[in-house]
């Protein structure tokens, strides 16, 4: 990883820490705009998107973790849990 995305990563993280889930998601996107084939630039940025209400893009960022690391654990879990939150909220505008 070089400077710029490790510094995005980072940022990323205290931010989503901090409870700024929108903040994470905007510093992921931007390592992302640097390196876009890194796993856990999309891992992370699923769960941000997840936990800021958006969880188809954060099954998109799963599922592309997953295709570029089929064995990335991580990203599996968090798909699984985008998937739960999609769910959850189709079944309630469903009723």
């Amino acid at each position: 990883m070089n400077e710029d995305v490790e510094a995005a990563f980072r940022r990323g993280l205290a931010l989503y820490s901090g409870g700024d889930a929108a903040g994470a998601v905007a510093a992921f996107r931007e390592g992302l705009r640097l390196r876009p084939d890194l796993a856990q630039l999309h891992s992370n940025l699923s769960v941000a998107l997840l936990a800021d209400g958006q969880a188809e893009a954060a099954i998109q960022a799963a599922e592309e973790a997953l295709r570029l690391n089929p064995d990335y654990q991580d990203a599996r879990y968090n798909l699984g849990n985008a998937l739960r939150s999609e769910e959850r909220r189709v079944g309630k505008e469903c009723v």
